[in-house]
């Protein structure tokens, strides 16, 4: 009986990780978007090399996004492909942050700017050890 409530309670826990992390990943490609409209905007200004890096950041960006949504929804049909997915993508995603935030601290784009960025690595990595410790309910 215990055993049984523990594992609703893991279901439900890996619910609502993946619910939060299809509306998260629809919000990050939303910000993507929109701040890669408004940068393209501004390529007259950049240079061809800056153009190709900013396009490239984005493309992972983007990537890793449709791999966390193809990760939850594998995960909430309960197969453990859907953790390694995620796993991978998420690792991606968070090394994309770190050099991103690295890069805006010392860069004109300003401290601000990396301080938001070190806001999203935090949530990519509580995320992560969230979906590890649910690793068990998955076949």
């Amino acid at each position: 009986m215990n055993q049984q409530i523990e594992s609703k309670q893991t279901s439900s826990t890996l619910l609502v990780l993946c619910i939060l992390t299809l509306v998260g990943s629809v919000f990050v490609l939303l910000k993507g978007f929109i701040g890669y409209a408004i940068l393209v905007d501004s390529n007259d200004t950049r240079s061809e090399s800056g153009i190709l890096l900013i396009n490239s950041v984005y493309v992972i960006e983007f990537i890793t996004c449709f791999g966390t949504i193809a990760g939850a929804i594998l995960m909430l049909t309960r197969k453990k492909l859907g953790l390694v997915i995620y796993l991978i993508v998420s690792i991606v995603y968070i090394l994309l942050t770190v050099v991103f935030a690295l890069f805006c601290f010392f860069s004109i784009v300003g401290i601000p700017v990396g301080l938001l960025q070190f806001v999203y690595l935090a949530i990519s990595i509580v995320f992560l050890v969230l979906y590890l410790t649910q690793g068990k309910n998955l076949s």
